[in-house]
């Protein structure tokens, strides 16, 4: 690899990491050969890859390095500068997971004798085969080397270094959403989402993300219940009065209504809030206004066009007219 590949390498993951910070507590980088490996196998990576990348992993606090290539089983201690770090918020673990087949070569022994490494294991001797399991929580991610037999032949303990990201914080980051933790509202700023947009949006934390649309609908409308872990949220989209995920003629007319005293909402808190357009606690001739120009194209309600002021939703208990 050229030093200029390597150097537009570095920037684009120093630039990527950068971009997403906010949006992840745990940072996991995959390579195929290990820059802490065997200088048998590729003493290139040694000389030239390992001195330009550990200072990039010490400034990005990425928590571990996988790699493979060497067909032997190698872990670092928590390494920072280059050095053993006795500091657990600084450094890097670095771990060769040996092979999941039958090629496995000899230990290398520079490797056993650098005191950078804290588990080395002579798969070829043993004549076992590798793979991991990650539990991961917000307190630490345990890492355990099992070999086919089912027996732990090496385990360790990585504690984070970020804080824990909240569902929030992720959806909120992608500028499609805003969180209401007081009343468990989730705003979603556009119309014709679906229920797939909010589940990707959220596998940035690996999380699973349940999603129940209003009446059936193809779309995340108003009333739709987003559940994550044992918190539900109820999703309001702006103008979008009868929950399809939709904003057309149907909730023009149903707002109208309600303000001729024809019929009411009966769906609750939800409902009002996204047919209150301009957000200022009453339902009345401007917000379904609003909604025309909308559906004209004259003017777009997620884009705040329309906001009389940028004060919190209403407790649950107001009272519209």
């Amino acid at each position: 690899v050229s030093n200029d590949k390597l150097t537009e390498e570095v920037t684009w993951f120093k630039d990527t990491v950068k971009s997403l910070e906010g949006t992840f507590q745990y940072l996991i980088v995959f390579g195929h050969k290990s820059i802490y490996g065997s200088p048998s196998v590729d003493s290139g990576v040694i000389s030239r890859i390992r001195p330009q990348w550990y200072p990039v992993f010490d400034e990005c606090k990425v928590d571990l390095v996988l790699s493979g290539h060497d067909h032997e089983h190698s872990r670092t201690y928590l390494l920072y500068n280059n050095q053993k770090s006795n500091d657990p918020s600084k450094g890097t673990y670095y771990l060769d997971l040996g092979s999941s087949g039958n090629k496995r070569r000899a230990l290398d022994g520079t490797t056993q004798s650098d005191g950078l490494h804290e588990k080395v294991l002579d798969l070829k001797n043993l004549g076992v085969s590798l793979g991991a399991l990650f539990d991961v929580d917000e307190d630490r991610i345990e890492v355990r080397c099992i070999d086919q037999n089912g027996t732990t032949r090496d385990s360790f303990v990585i504690t984070p270094k970020r804080n824990a990201v909240s569902f929030s914080a992720v959806l909120e980051s992608t500028g499609n959403y805003q969180i209401d933790n007081d009343n468990d509202i989730m705003t979603v700023t556009k119309e014709k989402v679906l229920p797939n947009d909010i589940i990707n949006d959220y596998k940035t934390m690996s999380q699973n993300v349940t999603v129940n649309t209003y009446n059936n609908s193809a779309y995340v409308g108003t009333g739709t219940k987003i559940k994550y872990k044992t918190r539900t949220y109820t999703a309001v989209v702006k103008g979008d009065a009868d929950g399809n995920g939709k904003i057309d003629a149907t909730d023009y007319l149903t707002v109208k209504r309600h303000i001729l005293g024809i019929s009411k909402f009966e769906e609750g808190f939800a409902f009002y809030t996204a047919a209150d357009t301009d957000g200022n606690c009453k339902i009345d001739a401007t917000d379904y206004i609003a909604i025309k120009r909308h559906i004209l194209g004259i003017s777009t309600l997620s884009d705040g066009s329309n906001a009389e002021n940028t004060q919190p939703a209403p407790p649950v208990d107001v009272i519209y007219d």
